[in-house]
């Protein structure tokens, strides 16, 4: 029993550990249209250009988009464009960072 809750115990650390600080999506980041590398439609009006990952890297693309989507949610938009994203390779393995624009259709 005892060897049970070993083995359960490390696989829960390692799932935590393994999955990094992954960004969940807000309710309202959620309703954040995104598009990638692309001008904005017409009459969108641009809120604030915003970054990802400049002091704390993501474990994935996802998380990034997820962060910026949140982002733009926070500062009253509903569109964001996604300019780069950015893989970066470290001891830790690969993180990523990047940036974009908010807007509000």
């Amino acid at each position: 029993m005892k060897n049970i809750l070993k083995v359960s115990l490390i696989l829960l650390v390692a799932m935590f550990v393994f999955s990094g600080c992954q960004t969940a999506l807000t309710k309202e980041g959620g309703a954040v249209r995104i598009i990638m590398k692309e001008e904005p439609p017409a009459g969108a009006k641009m809120l604030a250009t915003i970054e990802s990952g400049m002091f704390s890297n993501h474990p994935s693309v996802v998380s990034v988009q997820n962060d910026l989507r949140n982002k733009t949610a926070e500062l009253g938009g509903n569109l964001l464009v996604v300019d780069v994203i950015v893989a970066k390779s470290s001891e830790g393995g690969i993180t990523y960072s990047g940036n974009g624009r908010a807007y509000k259709e």
